[in-house]
């Protein structure tokens, strides 16, 4: 997957193996606007790779990019994000695919009136189950999708 000057694919590790049936991916981006298209697409790559359903992996997309844009947007103060990171991992067991996006922000922060929730929303409503992990070390939203809908 090539992009563009931006992409910064030097500071991107990008882990696939095949072991005992379990396949991973682990990609780790700077947070930064472009790098939600790049999860995005690293995570349909995956969740095509696993046998997802073509609904499911529609469902997918929309949820990373959501995910990805509350990493990449919303989890670091301004001025913060240029040494923040995104980062996605996902793994596939027994006919599910679970994917994790996380971040090193400072959590959920208030938005705009409206605004804070939709994203969340829209998660669980495409998946089959959603997390939500808040820590001091930043927040990770994981994911599970059934491969086979």
């Amino acid at each position: 997957m090539s992009g563009g000057a931006n992409d910064k694919q030097s500071s991107t590790d990008l882990d696939r193996r095949l072991a005992d049936g379990v396949e991973a991916l682990e990609v780790t981006l700077p947070a930064i606007p472009a790098s939600i298209g790049h999860m995005r697409s690293y995570a349909r790559e995956f969740a095509t790779g696993a046998g997802a359903t073509d609904e499911a992996v529609t469902d997918i997309a929309l949820a990373i990019s959501e995910a990805a844009t509350n990493a990449v947007i919303h989890a670091y103060p301004p001025g913060m994000a240029t040494n923040g990171t995104a980062s996605l991992r996902g793994n596939v067991a027994d006919d599910w695919l679970e994917l994790a996006v996380a971040d090193r922000g400072e959590g959920f922060r208030p938005g705009p009136p409206g605004g804070l929730g939709f994203g969340l929303r829209v998660m669980a409503e495409v998946s089959d189950s959603m997390r939500v992990e808040q820590r001091d070390e930043g927040t990770t939203v994981v994911l599970r999708f059934a491969l086979a809908r």
